[in-house]
């Protein structure tokens, strides 16, 4: 079937019955299909294929995310990026697309994701979403700890983002906010 075919020139050792690919499989994926390995609709195919680990994917997951998209070639594929950038800026698919690259991104045993990739991802995922990131990122910088961040701290910081203001004027101490982002917003109150 063409999709197997094409799954097959992205195996690093062609003789090896290979059952996924990953770093130099990837680049060159994406290569094919013209984007940049740092662009975030790389995370958006990875999502459609529901793959699980970052920087590999497996034969299961490429077939079933080329179904999804409907798209059984390069040629086809690259037709479909600009559709799933779109679905991508859709508040509802961008939340499920958020929470799904937390557990992409972490390492499989983990249930944390490492504070550096923390980071690289929201820098990714929140750049143009999130008005406080860089004086999110910049108190995260100045901690003493680097900590890693639970799967709640990450989801709700999304909502923080969508929530509270850029003058984090209409945040409530009271509210349901993780430890981590209640320290934010103090450290954030007495640098203004």
């Amino acid at each position: 079937d063409k999709v197997n075919v094409w799954f097959d020139t992205y195996l690093e050792d062609k003789a090896e019955e290979s059952e996924l690919f990953e770093d130099e499989g990837i680049e060159k994926f994406c290569a094919d299909i013209g984007v940049d390995t740092q662009d975030v609709i790389v995370l958006g195919v990875s999502w459609k294929m529901s793959a699980e680990t970052m920087c590999i994917y497996t034969r299961a997951e490429f077939m079933k995310g080329m179904e999804q998209m409907g798209t059984d070639s390069i040629e086809k594929l690259k037709a479909y990026l600009p559709a799933l950038r779109a679905e991508l800026e859709q508040p509802a698919s961008f939340k499920k697309f958020y929470n799904y690259c937390f557990g992409f991104a972490k390492e499989r045993d983990s249930k944390v994701l490492s504070h550096e990739l923390s980071i690289g991802m929201w820098q990714l995922l929140l750049a143009d979403k999130f008005s406080n990131l860089p004086m999110w990122i910049e108190f995260l910088e100045a901690r003493p700890n680097k900590y890693p961040l639970s799967k709640d701290t990450w989801s709700l910081l999304y909502e923080f983002s969508k929530q509270i203001k850029g003058d984090l004027s209409n945040y409530d101490d009271d509210g349901a906010w993780p430890v981590l982002i209640d320290e934010f917003v103090e450290w954030a109150q007495q640098k203004k």
